[in-house]
Parts: C-alpha cells; structure tokens; sequence
C-alpha cells in the first residue's frame, strides 16, 4: 500500500493505519502497539520487555494525534504492559485539544517510502535499531510552515467533554428515543402481517380450484419477505439512538425473540378468523366456538387451542366451518386417500405422513426465508445507523483487534 494511502486512512481514523505508523516508528524501541477505536475513544495499548516510559508513550501519542487532525476522536486511552501481559504497569487517558506540533509517528516522507505493502495484521517482530527512524530524532524534525499550522489547528475543532448531568440527560433522551424507534417498527411489522394474513385468507385462499391449493403451501407466508424486511432494517436503524455496542446487542435479541412471534401471527390470525366463522354459522357464542372447536382439534390432533391448529393444518389443509363438516372430514379424508392411492398405490398412512412432512417442509422454508431476509436487513439498516451517528462500522471495530 503506497504511503500516501496509508496516511489518508490514518487521517481517517482507520485504527489499522494508527497502529501501522506507530509500530513502524516505534520498533527501534522494542514497543509494539494496539490500537482500536469505540464511541470517538482512541485505545492504545503499547508493549514491551519493559513497561514503555509513560512520559514518553503520553507524548508520543498526543503528538501523532495532533499531527494527524481525526475529527472524530475527543480523547485517547493510553495503556502501557510488559511482555507478559500479567498486569497494566499503567493507564493515562488524554483529552485532545488543537495542537500546531509535529507528528513522531508520521516521520518525513522519504522515510514511509520504506513502509511494507499490507496493512500489519499483528504487531510487527521488532528489527535491528535504525537510528534516524527513532522517534525523539528524525522523526520530530519535520518542520511545519505557519500556514500549515494555522491550516492543521483550524481543522480540528474538538469539543471537550460534556457535563455528567448533560451526558445523563443525553443518554436518557437516546434511550427513550430508541424505545419509540422499536415501537414503531413493532407498529408497521406487525400490521402488515396480520393485513397480508386476512387478505390472503379472505381472497387469495377463495379463488376457485386454485385456492385449496395456495392454502395448502401456504403461500400467504411469502409476504414475510416484506414483514421482515421493514423490521429488521428498523431495528438496525434504532441503534443510532444508543451506545453502538448496547444497541447492537438490545436491537439483535429483540429480533431473536420477535421472528417466530411475528412469523406465526399469521397462522393466529387464521386460527381466530375460523373460531370467528364457526360461530357464526352455527350461531353460537365465541366461547362455546372456542369449546367446541377444540374439543375437534383434540380428537384429531391430541391438542386443542391454537398449537392443535397448526399441528391440524400441516395435515388437514381444509378447516371444516360448521358442525355437519366435522362429521363428515373424516370421510371425506378416507375418501379423498382413497382416490389418491389408487393412481400412486401408497398405503393411506404413508401417504398422510408424506403430506404432513411436506407442509412441514415448506413452512421450515418460510422461517428460514424470514431469518435471512430479518438478517440481512439488520445488518443494512445498522449501516444506516453508522452514517446518521457518523462513527464507524461495527464490524470493523471488531476487527482491528489484534
């Protein structure tokens, strides 16, 4: 990678080329650094065979930093550790202000001509001692013309760090702002599940011949698509309003518990849709259809309510709506597996299982539409967050942990 490339990404705030510049104008010392950035916090946490000097780490740091202008960054964490790592020697957190000078870790151009290709991984082995790349001597003697101070120190306009009761207040407002957020991604999901749900059953389902068979596939449940596209990418957008860290993992459990809520709503919708028709055809309260609907359940399923409904439909896709009907699906199903044994010659328990683990098949499908499709759209509408919050990628953060 040329140097140029490099220094653009450091300006950027790109921790890796942080780090690289660091390490390379640090390896004649023996110190090796690690640098990440979270919530405009700059952590460098430098090593060596001997805890690195804590005056010179701070000044190091501090210089580069100024040298390089990142906007995004208020203040930096500097931790120093022996090679074995068994505890911090020490810790010292700066808060950056507008500084005129120069960088120890950019150093002059000449020299970063001699910078490696790729981005450091790890922290580099530290080679033999070159002494004009020492920090305290060539690299300190870039000179800056007063133009180019005043240019640098009119760049970064840092704002210093906010009260505790305001910071409070911040916190308070951005989480009772992402409650809306969720709620109202909850308000648009959910409608349009139980919408797509009626329209299918009270249209889609009714057409001649064709409808027994969209209501046997199920088909209604390919709106998931767009049930699931609006609430994950809703969820991804709430966490602007929060910490990054906590609104990732708040916003991606809601999605873990909500999918097969929001996912079988459709099927409940169906289930109190029937109750509702029993009771009007046999005119009868909704609590006597409720009783007698599943009293009918239990007899051929072994469970009754809503559960005996969804075990039922993955057998039976045709619900009967009175009480002469429920008489009568026991005969119509013998005769119905009758007719169809007689062209495929599958016995009539084979072949009753083979169109239940067919429904069965077909709805796993669907949930698993669903979770790529809630998945996919969480990661997008987290993208959005990052560019409405302007901090960087959640992903990225992770992985310049070396």
């Amino acid at each position: 990678m040329a140097q140029s490339e490099i220094l653009t990404l450091a300006k950027q705030g790109n921790p890796k080329a942080i780090a690289a510049l660091m390490n390379y104008s640090l390896r004649s010392k023996q110190i090796t650094v690690v640098v990440d950035i979270a919530d405009a916090c700059l952590s460098v946490v430098a090593t060596a065979p001997k805890p690195p000097d804590r005056a010179f780490m701070i000044h190091f740091v501090r210089k580069g930093l100024d040298k390089l202008g990142i906007e995004s960054l208020d203040r930096a964490i500097v931790e120093g550790y022996g090679t074995d790592r068994s505890r911090r020697a020490w810790q010292e957190t700066l808060m950056l202000e507008d500084a005129t000078t120069s960088n120890p870790f950019v150093g002059q151009i000449p020299l970063l001509n001699s910078l490696p290709a790729p981005l450091p991984s790890s922290p580099p082995t530290p080679p033999p001692v070159t002494p004009t790349l020492t920090p305290d001597r060539g690299l300190n003697r870039e000179t800056t013309s007063p133009a180019r101070k005043k240019a640098t120190s009119g760049k970064r306009k840092t704002s210093k760090p906010l009260h505790p009761v305001l910071r409070w207040m911040k916190t308070t407002i951005g989480a009772l702002l992402y409650i809306v957020c969720v709620a109202v991604t909850f308000g648009l999901a959910v409608p349009i599940k139980v919408f797509t749900a009626l329209l299918s059953e009270n249209a889609l389902y009714q057409l001649p011949i064709a409808g027994d068979m969209f209501r046997g596939l199920e088909v209604a449940e390919l709106f998931n698509v767009l049930v699931f596209a609006v609430f994950g990418t809703g969820l991804g957008i709430a966490t602007a309003l929060v910490p990054k860290a906590f609104g990732h993992r708040m916003s991606a459990a809601l999605l873990i518990v909500a999918l097969p809520v929001i996912f079988v709503l459709g099927s409940f919708v169906r289930y109190e849709d029937w109750v509702r028709d029993f009771a009007a055809n046999e005119q009868i309260t909704h609590e006597i259809a409720i009783e007698t609907t599943d009293t009918y359940l239990s007899s051929q399923v072994g469970r009754g309510g809503f559960p005996g409904f969804y075990f039922y439909t993955a057998r039976y896709p045709i619900l009967p709506v009175d009480a002469s009907e429920m008489k009568e699906v026991k005969a119509l199903e013998e005769r119905t597996v009758a007719r169809i044994n007689r062209v495929v010659e599958i016995e009539p328990e084979n072949l009753s299982r083979l169109f239940s683990i067919s429904i069965w098949g077909v709805r796993i499908f669907y949930f698993g539409l669903s979770i790529v499709t809630a998945i996919a759209h969480f990661s997008q509408g987290e993208e959005l967050a990052d560019k409405l919050a302007k901090r960087g990628n959640f992903r990225k953060g992770k992985e310049s942990r070396i």
